[in-house]
Formats: C-alpha cells, structure tokens, sequence
C-alpha cells in the first residue's frame, strides 16, 4: 500500500469523520445538489475498500439490498416515470436522487463492522460512533441550558447550523430542543444500558447514560421515548431468556413479550381508542390524526403500481402532502417505501432486518455472543424498526446511520473473543 497517500493507508480517521459529519449534521453545506456528508461517506466507503480489499463481513448482502440495490430499484422506477410524464414524479429527478442518497449510510455498516472486528476490546470497537453521540446530547444540554440563561429562540425551528424544533412549546410550557439526528440516541442508550447492567461500577458509562437519558426527555419526541421503552423491554427479555434453562425459556419469553406489548398497548390506548376528531382536539395528539390521515392516501399510491412502487421521490397524485419542504416525505415510513418501491422493495428493505435478527437471536440464546453489546444491538434495532413505523426517520441520514450501528452492535462480539482473552470472560467488561 506504500503507493496510497498517507491518508488512505488507513481508513479509521475518514471513517469516524463521516459518522461524526452524519450525526452533527442538519443542514448540510451543499456541492451544487450533492450534499457535502453524502461525499464524505461514499469518501470513507472508498477509502475503506481501497484500504482492506476484504469484503468479507457478516451480513455483507443484505446490507448491500438495502444500501444499493433499494435506492437503485428506486430511481429506475422514477425514470421510467418521469419520461412517461407519471404524475407522481411531478417533483422531478433531483427529488428521486435526494431520496434515494440517504440509503448510502447504511453502507457505513459494513466497514463499522470491519473496525469492531479488529479491536481487542469492546469499548475500543464502540468509541468510534459513541462519542459523536454523546456529543450531539451534550448539544442538545447546552440548548436546554442556553434557554434558562435567557435565550431568545425565535421558534423557526433553526438555530445556527440546528435544524429541528428548537423551541418552547406552547401546549405545555416546557422548552423542547428536538433534531432528527438523535435519532441516534437510540443504539448509543441501548448499549451503555447493556454495559452497565454487565457492570455497574463504570462511572464514564453512568456520565453518558444520564447525559443521553436527560436529552431524551429535553426533546419531547414519543418516538424517542417509545424506541428507547421498547429497545430496554427486549434487551431484558433476553437477559431472561439467556439465565435461565432451554426447556424454560420459551414460557419465558412468551410471558415477557406480552407483558411488553401490554405496556406500549397501555401506552398508546388514549390515542389508539379516540376517534380522528377526538384525537385531534388536543396539540399533542394533533400529529396522530395527521398519521391516520396518512394511511388510506399511501395506500391508495400503493394500489396503483404495487410491484415496483411510484419511485424515489413519488409524491401523491392526490396532492395530499405531509410537508412542503420535502413532499416526498411521510411519518410512516413503511408505507411510504411501500408506494414508492413496491412489493420489491420493501422485501430488499426486510432483509437485513430479518436476517440480522435471526442469527443474532440463535447466537445469544446459543451462548455464542457472551457480549452486552450483541443484546444491545438487537434492543436496538427493535427500537428503531418501531420508532421508524410511525416516525419519518428511516429516510433520513442518521436514520441509516442508526441502523448501520446496530447492526455492527449485532455483529461485533464473535472476533474480538477470539482475539481478547478477556473479551471471553463472563464478566464481559466493556
């Protein structure tokens, strides 16, 4: 590699820019229409391969489905509609190709992967993408602290480079500092959650998990606060299922798993009960009778290309739209995909998911992955899938990003135990 500048010789320093850049990142600096974070990440993605040439990583397929061939299938489609004059594609390509670019974060999972493999501890493997996490918290503190200094947020939502719902609410009186990338609070609480409940005598994990819990709350978003419920749920579950004996865990889990969808059942009952007016009299539950609105028009996109979807991009013929800044953009996720890549496309998108889930399920209950981040992963990731079912943040940058990180928190334990003596023993520290 002597003939590679000395940058590319190795891709670590590119690769934590690029997961840094993704996580600060709200309004991006733009390159005429290419976004300066999308560079950099395809930057760190071609470094990486220029670097390892070793593409031999767990899950590297699936990954690949849902980083290229998803947003491919995607823009095909778009085409194929905007030179057939489809009414769906009245946005243009530009809007397809900004859609289809925040699949490519996904792809950072695979060299993520690679760099947790190759440290010989789990903390070295996480503080990679930890950090920039813990960072965003500390952010989002220091605007709740600016608020009491005095400051005058003008409710635009803006704040500097911030792009979010920075401002005090009027409903409740509370000051809120909400930004789509922490979305990322998710796998970064999950897994100092898993480590302290390995060991909790680790006063830098304690610091962090207070930090990120408290921004949690300062953002006053229930698809935060239902990610991280459920996320806690399932990784105790399998702490349950993992202590005590095969011939007992199947009531086990049965028991826990309905005693967790009681809890967000209870949970979510006075807006899943009321009617659409009864909902929407209240500010609160006004954004839930915009979802349900949501439903019956995506469907009705659906049903008219079912296979392949609208496209990348595709907005309702109807001339129903969610937001004007980005009209292709809608809170629920799934059935989003599903107007706009089809039956095929959500079937790319399940993928990795399922696949994911399935073997790291079989690992931890084989005792094959003795890690807390393993646990945490799958917490994750089922936190995330549901946060993504009524929440518009799949479709997002740090959205991918978040479920790059858990899938490299599923998939970081089984190297490093064979390379850390330590890393084996049960005690597990981090």
């Amino acid at each position: 590699m002597r003939e590679l500048p000395l940058l590319w010789r190795s891709p670590w320093p590119l690769l934590w820019v690029a997961v840094a850049y993704s996580t600060f990142s709200t309004r991006d600096i733009e390159l005429g229409p290419i976004p300066g974070k999308f560079i950099v990440a395809v930057l760190a993605l071609a470094v990486w391969l220029a670097y390892r040439r070793d593409t031999q990583i767990r899950w590297r397929l699936p990954i690949i489905a849902v980083g290229v061939l998803l947003p491919v299938l995607g823009l095909a489609v778009a085409l194929l509609g905007a030179a057939t004059s489809d009414p769906a594609q009245a946005l243009g390509l530009r809007a397809a190709a900004e859609e289809a670019s925040r699949f490519v974060y996904i792809l950072l999972a695979v060299p993520l992967l690679d760099w947790a493999r190759s440290r010989g501890s789990q903390r070295d493997a996480d503080r990679l993408w930890l950090w920039p996490i813990a960072g965003l918290a500390l952010l989002t503190w220091l605007l709740y602290v600016a608020h009491l200094g005095g400051a005058d947020f003008d409710g635009s939502g803006q704040v500097g480079p911030l792009q979010g719902d920075i401002t005090q609410d009027p409903v409740s009186g509370w000051f809120r500092a909400f930004i789509v990338t922490q979305i990322l609070f998710i796998p970064g609480f999950l897994l100092l959650f898993a480590r302290l409940h390995v060991n909790p005598r680790q006063p830098v994990d304690a610091a962090l998990l207070i930090l990120l819990l408290g921004a949690v709350m300062i953002s006053h978003t229930r698809g935060l606060w239902l990610g991280l419920l459920a996320g806690c749920g399932t990784y105790l579950m399998l702490e349950l299922a993992r202590n005590v004996r095969w011939a007992r865990r199947l009531p086990v889990l049965l028991i826990a798993c309905i005693g967790l969808v009681g809890s967000l059942v209870v949970l979510s009952a006075p807006t899943v009960l009321g009617s659409v007016d009864e909902v929407a009299r209240g500010a609160t539950s006004e954004s839930s009778s915009v979802r349900l609105e949501q439903v019956p028009e995506l469907l009705d996109g659906f049903y008219q290309n079912p296979l392949v979807g609208s496209g990348m991009g595709a907005v309702l013929p109807s001339g129903y739209r969610r937001s004007e800044v980005v009209p292709w953009s809608f809170e629920l996720a799934y059935l989003q995909l599903l107007f706009q890549t089809g039956i095929v496309g959500i079937l790319l998108l399940a993928w990795l998911p399922v696949v994911v889930l399935r073997d790291t399920v079989r690992r931890i209950l084989a005792d094959r992955a003795g890690q807390a981040a393993v646990a945490a992963g799958i917490a994750a990731l089922i936190g995330l899938l549901l946060t993504y079912a009524s929440n518009p943040y799949l479709v997002t940058s740090a959205g991918t990003l978040a479920l790059a990180i858990s899938v490299t928190m599923c998939g970081s334990s089984d190297s490093q135990r064979a390379a850390s003596p330590s890393a084996a023993q049960p005690a597990d520290k981090p």
